[in-house]
């Protein structure tokens, strides 16, 4: 059975999620991750890892932005740590 480059990035980052010991900090303009990456990234915060997620505080693209934001309330009640990065993109004109 072949698999898609795709797959194998997607199974190397829940790898690396799931056998982080101490933290994981991720940073991303884009964080919108698929079913692997929350289950992986849930389970980690379980393992008391110190998880967090640095994106910009002035986004770039709009929707994708508030799709990144809809998945900070239940992450942060996991435990999940959002940092935004004030020096990132500049304030888009809407």
């Amino acid at each position: 059975m072949k698999s898609s480059p795709d797959e194998n990035i997607q199974g190397l980052i829940f790898s690396l999620i799931v056998s982080a010991k101490k933290r994981i900090y991720m940073e991303t303009p884009y964080f919108i991750p698929d079913p692997g990456v929350m289950l992986a990234t849930e389970t980690a915060i379980m393992g008391g890892v110190d998880v967090r997620i640095i994106i910009p505080s002035t986004p770039d693209k709009k929707l994708v932005y508030n799709c990144t934001i809809s998945y900070v309330h239940e992450l942060v009640q996991l435990g999940l740590g959002f940092i935004t990065f004030r020096k990132g993109f500049s304030m888009p004109k809407y």
